[in-house]
């Protein structure tokens, strides 16, 4: 029964991954996670793709949900992914609703989100966190996660918030690299 339901959950993704592919319109190759790190947020993991596939250090990796991090270092046929949950990690985004923009940051539990404020319109929990492309260091419109509380600061020109990734970095078994993105 838990071989079942392990092949059910890896088929749901799959399908996801397809769906993910023809909506992005980007070339994408498939790997398979074969190792982690060490701590429980998953900051980095091995994939069983590397130069020869044609990964290279600096592509952007997702999943069908959307945005898992980039390839940190690539060999012949493996590579380390730095995950979005890496302190050092570092994402701009725009949110879903109000459209303001913002920088997620990777933490030891959760990722952090720092809102711009824009006169007159504030994020709120539910919103959803996309990458906003500024900067070059991700396409467009990858999905982040969502807003699950937001702090409001009267007296700053940001507000804090704290994002639900909408990956779990420890029930994935594959992911995708971006091939035809690298950051500028």
């Amino acid at each position: 029964m838990v071989e079942l339901n392990a092949a059910a959950k890896e088929n749901a993704s799959l399908r996801q991954a397809l769906n993910f592919q023809k909506a992005s319109g980007h070339r994408l190759v498939a790997a398979q996670i074969i190792g982690r790190g060490p701590d429980s947020f998953s900051r980095t993991m091995q994939i069983d793709r590397g130069t020869a596939d044609g990964v290279q250090p600096g592509m952007v990796v997702a999943t069908g949900a959307g945005l898992l991090g980039r390839v940190r270092e690539a060999g012949p046929h493996a590579a380390i992914v730095q995950t979005l949950g890496d302190p050092q990690s570092r994402v701009n985004v725009y949110l879903s609703k109000s459209n303001l923009q913002g920088t997620v940051s990777g933490g030891p539990a959760s990722l952090a989100l720092e809102i711009q404020h824009t006169l007159g319109v504030t994020a709120s929990n539910g919103e959803w966190a996309l990458t906003s492309g500024v900067g070059g260091g991700y396409p467009r419109g990858l999905v982040v996660g969502e807003i699950a509380s937001v702090t409001h600061r009267d007296s700053s020109t940001s507000d804090e918030a704290q994002i639900a990734w909408v990956n779990d970095p420890s029930s994935l078994t594959f992911v995708l690299v971006i091939t035809d993105f690298l950051p500028s």
